[in-house]
C-alpha cells in the first residue's frame, strides 16, 4: 500500500507499508519462496538512506527475543540482497536511531 501525503508550504511524505516478513517459514518450498519473495522486496526500501523505517513487530516479553530487528539489520546491511537492492553499494551505515 502506498500513502502520498502532500501541502503547500511541507514537505511530501510518501509511505509504503510493506507485507509482513515471514521469520519462520513453514518447511515446504512454497512457503520458504515467498518468505524469500518478501524478502527481496523489502530489501529495496530498508536500503534506501531516505528512507524511515518504522519497524513492527509483535508484543513480546523481552525486546532480545524479537526476531524480525536482526532480519530488517540483514536486509538492510547485509550481503545476501545485493542483487536485488542496488548491488553492494546500496548498503545502509545504520538504520537504527
Amino acid at each position: 500500500m502506498r500513502i502520498d501525503i502532500t501541502s503547500s508550504g511541507v514537505h511530501d511524505l510518501v509511505i509504503f507499508d510493506l507485507p509482513g516478513l515471514i521469520v519462520n517459514p513453514r518447511d515446504d518450498p512454497v512457503s520458504k519462496k515467498n518468505a524469500e519473495q518478501l524478502r527481496k522486496m523489502a530489501a529495496r526500501y530498508v536500503r534506501d538512506p531516505q528512507n524511515i523505517l518504522a519497524v513492527v513487530s509483535k508484543c513480546k516479553e523481552r525486546v532480545t527475543s524479537l526476531d524480525e530487528v536482526p532480519m530488517v539489520d540483514d536486509l538492510a546491511v547485509g550481503d545476501a540482497y545485493d542483487d536485488v537492492a542496488g548491488g553492494p553499494g546500496s548498503k545502509r551505515a545504520t538504520w537504527k536511531a
